[in-house]
């Protein structure tokens, strides 16, 4: 598809050295990978804030220690001017597509080649957190 790549992502959630929630990600293809230290801060049931930052591939392993890590490809396409995002896991036959918008209350159309299911911004069982502890493998 024109304009569509994928990426791997591993990614755990754990805590931070001020015990606070924090995403530890790993993302790249063809062996070249960065490291990602994500932590959110939640607006509202729609919004939040991303504080994001590189760390080393150490820092990266020493985080993931204990926790169970979420593989997935996601790959990235545009559509009508937007940016979606969609996630294929190992383990489901179906997908989660993800689009950020300016506001909650921003239009925008579908990809029509994407067969849409269901709405599920607001089902926490579709959470990155969520499927990272139901499906993920831990780390020694």
């Amino acid at each position: 598809m024109p304009l569509c790549r994928g990426v791997e992502i591993q990614q755990a959630y754990a805590r931070d050295e001020d015990n606070k929630n924090m995403r530890l990600r790993k993302r790249g293809a063809n062996g070249s990978y960065v490291y990602i230290k994500t932590q959110k801060m939640r607006l509202n049931d729609t919004t939040r804030i991303e504080l994001e930052s590189r760390v080393t591939e150490a820092e990266y392993l020493d985080g993931i220690k204990g926790c169970p890590v979420l593989s997935k490809t996601r790959y990235l396409l545009v559509n009508g001017g937007k940016y979606f995002e969609l996630d294929v896991f190992p383990f489901w036959n179906d997908a989660v597509l993800e689009i950020e918008l300016k506001s909650a209350d921003e239009e925008f159309d579908f990809p029509p080649f994407l067969n849409v299911i269901r709405e599920v911004t607001f089902h926490k069982a579709y959470r990155n957190s969520v499927i990272a502890a139901k499906y993920g493998v831990i780390q020694n």
